[in-house]
């Protein structure tokens, strides 16, 4: 199908021309639909939620969304238990490596923070790469289990729809295995090993 693969030459300052080759995304003959994701750089972004410093800073919503729409693809959120009790919010914060020493001026709500994700992740009128998955990592730093079950019942009231099906549970897929078509508006949860 001619209509498959467009080209388009184009000069740089007076230079020799560079054929570029475009695919549409339908296309068979599109030689990066079936590639692994392990053949890919995925646009990463540490500690999204502060504004600026990574020591006492501020956190905001409003970071994880303008580090979406700069293209990122892999977001991490640090996760705390707001108060040393049973029945507690679930935090987004900053502390030193291996300790709960919290080092941010503020917090953000996970609820809050997983919502703007579900609201503006996959957003077709705010991004330009929509249909890339979404990588969420959940640097989990309370074993409270009453937090963690607010964290799961957050991922499901606000991801649910982009969540992958089943069989890419870690216990039965590889997901290094997975093709970006597999993954194409999918967010993928990874976490700490406090998941459990």
């Amino acid at each position: 199908d001619n209509n498959s693969k467009l080209t388009d030459e184009t000069t740089v300052d007076g230079d020799t021309p560079v054929t570029i080759k475009y695919f549409r995304p339908s296309s068979n003959l599109n030689i990066y639909k079936n590639k692994k994701i392990t053949d890919y750089f995925i646009c990463s972004s540490y500690r999204s939620f502060l504004i600026g410093n990574q020591l006492l800073d501020y956190t905001s919503v409003e970071m994880l969304k303008k580090t979406l729409y700069f293209g990122a693809r892999y977001i991490e959120l640090e996760i705390f238990d707001k108060e040393p009790v049973n029945d507690t919010e679930a935090i987004v914060s900053a502390a030193f490596e291996n300790t709960n020493y919290k080092t941010t001026l503020n917090y953000s709500s996970v609820t809050e923070c997983i919502r703007a994700i579900s609201k503006f992740g996959f957003a077709e009128n705010y991004l330009d790469n929509y249909n890339d998955p979404l990588f969420l990592f959940l640097n989990i730093k309370t074993d409270n289990f009453i937090t963690q079950d607010k964290i799961y019942s957050d991922i499901n009231k606000y991801l649910s729809i982009y969540l992958l099906p089943e069989k890419y549970n870690y216990k039965n897929y590889n997901l290094c295995n997975a093709t970006l078509c597999d993954l194409k508006r999918k967010c993928v949860i990874l976490s700490n090993g406090r998941f459990k």
